[in-house]
């Protein structure tokens, strides 16, 4: 059982433990809390409704959730040898399941069969949900599509996709007659390369909703803010870099197939980086856990790594709140 698991565990047998305690008061005022042990009746009934539950996760062949209620029952009764020793064969369980499916995985990932990696390393995962294996081998598996199909866009590329004149330019539409390009236009343009970003970017919204038949113009733009973006991303500021691509987009009006390709790969790191972060905070603060784990789904809606993790979080925090309402998150 791993570190996060065990702190689970502890979480949730605390909070039954105190929701198992006695106050009793009397009519002159209230008595002392006891401390309920195996013998107090309420104790036995949350054990045997935990025992239960992990028989029945063993029997579904939900091993990781048979593990953590196997946990809390040894928490609970820690004198029990029978609990314990059914808590080390469930984790042993685990151990080889786990071992058969990395196994599996990276078989299926050297004869390039990636959907077969992937499924076994999503069935690690559901496993041993902190495995950090599986985890690293579904990243390689994403960055491996998103680089064959960056690959096979690129082949496609025309020169003219890249910006090059070719023999058949297309003619620039006409400048509007009333000399709002010179005003917007250009100070925005100069405004936005000298790295007033908000403004130029107003500026810019502005002079596309008053020339909205300035293609040339558009474009012009697109371009520019497409190209501060790369900058960004080149310098590690991925997030921000995103933000300025999907603005160019919005200015030009379309979606080139080289900006798109670069989106799509951006999303996938930022994903991918978010996913990780998580995982480091999961053991000490699942709440921020949680949220970095949505925006790893946010970007890339196709990481199915931190669309689980995501789902187990929400999960075991939706129980901790129910055993203790009153904590702190």
């Amino acid at each position: 059982m791993s570190a996060a698991s065990v702190v689970r565990g502890v979480l949730a047998a605390a909070a039954l433990l105190l929701a198992a305690c006695a106050h009793d008061q009397s009519a002159g005022g209230a008595g002392p809390i006891a401390t309920p042990g195996r013998g107090d009746p309420r104790v036995a009934g949350i054990i045997e409704r935990r025992r239960e539950l992990a028989l029945r996760y063993q029997q579904s062949g939900d091993l990781a959730a048979a593990a953590n209620e196997w946990h809390i029952v040894t928490l609970l009764d820690p004198g029990d040898a029978a609990y314990r020793q059914q808590l080390a064969s469930v984790q042993a369980a685990i151990s080889r399941r786990t071992a058969e499916l990395l196994e599996s995985g990276q078989a299926a990932l050297k004869r390039g069969d990636n959907d077969a990696a992937t499924e076994a390393m999503l069935k690690a995962l559901a496993v041993s949900p902190d495995n950090v294996e599986a985890a690293r081998v579904l990243r390689e598996i994403e960055k491996r599509r998103a680089t064959r199909l960056q690959t096979d866009r690129v082949a496609r590329l025309r020169p003219e996709d890249y910006g090059v004149p070719t023999a058949r330019a297309v003619p620039s539409a006409p400048r509007p007659p009333d000399g709002s390009r010179a005003y917007d236009f250009d100070q925005s343009m100069e405004l936005f390369r000298a790295g007033d970003t908000a403004n130029g970017l107003a500026g810019f919204r502005r002079y596309v909703e008053t020339n909205p038949s300035d293609k040339a113009g558009r474009q012009q733009i697109a371009n520019a803010v497409f190209e501060r973006g790369r900058e960004l991303e080149a310098q590690g500021q991925g997030a921000q870099a995103l933000r300025l691509y999907e603005q160019a987009i919005a200015l030009n009006g379309a979606t080139p197939a080289p900006w798109d390709t670069q989106m799509r790969a951006l999303r996938k790191t930022l994903g991918a980086d978010a996913y990780d972060k998580g995982l480091k905070v999961y053991r000490t603060d699942l709440p921020a856990a949680i949220k970095y784990w949505e925006a790893a789904v946010e970007y890339d809606p196709a990481n199915t790594a931190a669309a689980l993790k995501l789902r187990e979080a929400k999960m075991i925090d939706e129980r901790l709140r129910r055993l203790d309402p009153n904590a702190k998150r």
